[in-house]
């Protein structure tokens, strides 16, 4: 690898991971206005997460039209590509759950709910911390916590759809809910993508997390 690629290679990983800082920092805020919380700035960070992901992108495809990478180098390129899409994904969910939480104004406590921010959060930082260590360690608890969002989404579903028959309120806020936890799922899903691709990165092996 020439001097030249790998520092380019080097800086393309730290732009991927500043952008995952962005969107932690982004879903963290999400969560919290599900929580009563006043957050500012939410629309901004989608914004800038966009913008960056597309210097990234053009960076990634520059590295490919100058040096021509081979194997593990073109395994990096192709798995940055890769992540910053799904962080670009989870940023548009982020404030998809922003939006809702204003228009409720205030969301139910459900203890299925919370747990699942909590899980979507961990699964985030765990995919995220696999690719800045390229320790593929981190991604091994993703499937039983994918399949722990799956258990909540439904505990969910059957407890806002009972209510929405018994409680006159939950015809209007029962759907937003559904919603809410539609996208955290989603959020889950994408964090096992991101781990999908540094398992490629690190190893070569296409594997998939479910």
């Amino acid at each position: 690898m020439t001097v030249g690629l790998r520092n380019r290679l080097k800086i393309l990983k730290k732009e991927v991971l500043g952008v995952g800082e962005l969107v932690k920092l982004e879903t963290d805020m999400a969560i919290s206005s599900l929580n009563g919380k006043t957050v500012e700035g939410l629309e901004k960070l989608d914004r800038d997460v966009s913008e960056r992901v597309n210097v990234i992108e053009k960076r990634c495809f520059d590295c490919i039209a100058l040096y021509q990478p081979v194997a593990g180098d073109l395994r990096v390129i192709g798995s940055c590509l890769k992540i910053i899409t799904d962080l670009e994904r989870i940023s548009r969910l982020s404030l998809h759950i922003y939006d809702i939480s204003k228009e409720m104004k205030s969301v139910p406590k459900m203890k299925s709910l919370r747990e699942m921010c909590l899980i979507a959060k961990e699964m985030l930082d765990l995919s995220l911390r696999a690719f800045r260590e390229e320790n593929v360690k981190y991604v091994e608890k993703l499937s039983e916590l994918d399949d722990r969002v799956d258990e909540l989404f439904y505990e969910i579903y059957r407890e806002v759809t009972h209510r929405m028959t018994e409680e006159e309120e939950y015809l209007a806020k029962g759907p937003l809910i559904l919603f809410i936890a539609r996208y955290l799922e989603r959020i889950s899903d994408h964090a096992c993508k991101i781990g999908e691709a540094v398992i490629y990165m690190v190893t070569g092996r296409r594997e998939t997390i479910k």
